[in-house]
């Protein structure tokens, strides 16, 4: 975490090539501000619901099995 906070990342070799078109420096913090918001928890989305079928209940949905039968009936 205080290699992140201070922009010192990890250079993977996939970043080389965008040099070009992003400085290294600006490329560095983003990707540091990145590992930083995956390390704090700020991607963990957490639906509101285990299942949309909860939130939706008058939606009748199908199982894979039924959707290719329909699909594939014809």
């Amino acid at each position: 975490m205080e290699k992140l906070k201070a922009r010192e990342c990890t250079e993977l070799p996939s970043q080389v090539p965008f040099y070009q078109f992003l400085p290294k420096p600006a490329l560095q913090a983003y990707a540091c501000a990145f590992g930083l918001w995956f390390e704090d928890g700020t991607f963990d989305l957490k639906p509101p619901n285990k299942f949309l079928n909860e939130s939706f209940p008058e939606i009748k949905t199908l199982k894979v099995k039924e959707m290719l039968e329909m699909a594939w009936k014809k």
